[in-house]
């Protein structure tokens, strides 16, 4: 059951990647979340897709304490 739940939420992590990217493609400057109403929704909804990505993250690793630790030994090689 944990391994259920650690893929079900690394596909979330990887679906809220997938938005955060497509929402910075309007992006050119980092004035441009502030010059109009637009810039501040789209600033708004990465910043909410982060926090699902940290809050996520941290299910994962209340689920599998090793696994995050695994993870960043791949990274770091």
């Amino acid at each position: 059951m944990p391994d259920e739940i650690i893929s079900e939420n690394l596909l979330l992590i990887s679906e809220s990647l997938d938005l955060i990217n497509k929402r910075f493609a309007s992006i050119a400057q980092p004035d441009d979340f502030v010059l109009d109403d637009n810039g501040v929704i789209i600033l708004d909804s990465i910043a909410m897709r982060l926090q699902v990505v940290g809050e996520l993250l941290k299910k994962i690793d209340k689920e599998n304490e090793s696994f995050l630790i695994f993870v960043k030994t791949i990274f770091r090689n």
